[in-house]
């Protein structure tokens, strides 16, 4: 829905939540067009709320290598999963992890996948993703002010979900010991 700026709510709150949740250096570096609206607000505004200092770290190398949004999205998505001394390695070398990260990527491209291989690698990356997704998302969904109903067709959905990955955890096991599953011999 437009509004009077003709732009959408989302939009508005987006731009908000950057003067109102980015430390000072980092909403600089926006407002001379150092660093991207877009960046800011879908990377850097949360990368900010969890860990200020760090984000301006990172932004003041985002703003010296001037990274693009992918590269910026990979940062954050890792830096969100790492332990605390490769969090700091990261934000004081993101060239560096990006060079090395775009190393390991260049090794596993450079096997010829079949197409049922490659869907297998891209299915365990897209799960590792969603869960990394999850990871900051179930915590922010389900608090202790969310209604009963709502928690408990949350924690429904968890046991299916946990129950299904405790299959692919016994499948790869199996598989990556040299056993078939479900096979006799």
């Amino acid at each position: 829905m437009l509004g009077r700026l003709e732009r959408s709510k989302a939009w508005v709150s987006g731009r908000l939540g950057l003067v109102e949740g980015l430390p000072e250096r980092v909403l600089e570096g926006v407002q001379s067009g150092k660093i991207g609206a877009y960046v800011a607000t879908r990377y850097l505004l949360p990368f900010a709320r969890a860990n200020a200092s760090d984000c301006e770290k990172l932004a003041e190398k985002i703003m010296e290598n001037d990274f693009r949004t992918r590269e910026v999205e990979a940062l954050c998505r890792y830096y969100a999963a790492a332990a605390p001394k490769a969090r700091s390695r990261m934000v004081e070398e993101p060239a560096r992890f990006l060079a090395a990260l775009k190393e390991a990527r260049k090794g596993a491209l450079d096997l010829k996948l079949s197409e049922a291989e490659n869907r297998c690698v891209k299915n365990l990356e897209l799960i590792g993703n969603v869960a990394l997704g999850l990871v900051r998302q179930l915590p922010e969904t389900c608090t202790y002010d969310t209604q009963a109903e709502i928690r408990e067709t949350i924690k429904t959905a968890w046991g299916r979900c946990s129950e299904r990955l405790g299959i692919l955890a016994k499948t790869a096991e199996a598989v990556f010991t040299g056993q078939e599953s479900g096979h006799a011999g």
